[in-house]
């Protein structure tokens, strides 16, 4: 099902929710569901940008790079849920608290909060962002990525 307005003039896909199949979603019509107690959260560009980190290794390069302790999602974490945020539903920082309690990925990051993402994100300097940057190019690089035709 899609959800479609809008912006700035033209129309977009503002929210899309996977239902199932036709027969899935006949048998819903079919049968009330009245007495069920469930709920759905967004998930296709959560779990797109988790594969991403799998193959690329985006959290434990920055991890390496800034260094964690504690309990709290570290560096590398934050930046993934801010690019999923970014991908998925883009607001301001102080929105990522709210946006992730219907994302998928309140499921696997609990506890972020968006004062808890000024508070790592203060931490990056422009040398670690540099040192980020050559360290993502690299893997890129090492799993076949041509680089010689981007402008």
């Amino acid at each position: 099902m899609r959800w479609n307005g809008r912006v700035r003039g033209k129309v977009r896909v503002l929210k899309e929710v996977y239902i199932g199949d036709m027969d899935r979603l006949a048998s819903m019509i079919e049968h009330s569901l009245e007495k069920v107690d469930a709920y759905s959260l967004s998930y296709g560009i959560s779990l797109a940008v988790l594969w991403a980190d799998k193959r690329l290794h985006i959290s434990k390069t920055i991890d390496s790079v800034i260094g964690h302790k504690g309990a709290n999602p570290s560096p590398g974490k934050y930046a993934l849920i801010f690019i999923m945020n970014r991908l998925s539903d883009p607001g301001s920082k102080s929105y990522i608290e709210r946006w992730i309690r219907n994302d998928y990925t309140s499921t696997i990051f609990p506890k972020p909060t968006s004062q808890g993402f000024w508070n790592v994100m203060d931490r990056f300097s422009d040398d670690d962002m540099e040192e980020i940057r050559r360290r993502l190019k690299d893997r890129l690089i090492s799993l076949g990525y041509d680089f010689s035709k981007i402008l």
